[in-house]
């Protein structure tokens, strides 16, 4: 006796493959986006806190707006830094960290609060 499948198995397999297929394909597709997007979205927050501890402890806390981007080893991601003078000796430092992916902007926002003593 022979063994193997018939050609109504091999189609119905076949019919169903062609249905199943694009479903996986979509999601393995949105979990690469997920994953990327979770990536930079982290190296973005690192870049952020890296950029408000420099301006929280220089001197560049004098009011006003200044951005720039990382170079060469962060490629793609600039910052915008906002200093105000909240209150005496109380002042607020906002960055935002921007890229673009799938030709979207995305952004991160980032703030503290230092006090500095007048004399």
């Amino acid at each position: 006796m022979r063994r193997g499948f018939t050609l109504l198995e091999v189609l119905v397999t076949m019919g169903l493959m062609a249905i199943l297929l694009p479903v996986v394909m979509q999601g393995v597709s949105l979990s690469a986006r997920a994953g990327t997007m979770a990536r930079r979205t982290s190296e973005a927050t690192q870049l952020a806190q890296s950029k408000l501890a420099e301006l929280s402890t220089t001197t560049q806390t004098l009011p006003g707006s200044s951005n720039g981007d990382f170079g060469t080893d962060f490629p793609g991601y600039s910052w915008t830094a906002t200093v105000t003078a909240r209150d005496i000796g109380l002042t607020e430092i906002d960055v935002r960290v921007t890229w673009q992916s799938r030709s979207e902007d995305h952004n991160v926002d980032l703030a503290t609060m230092i006090y500095k003593q007048t004399q």
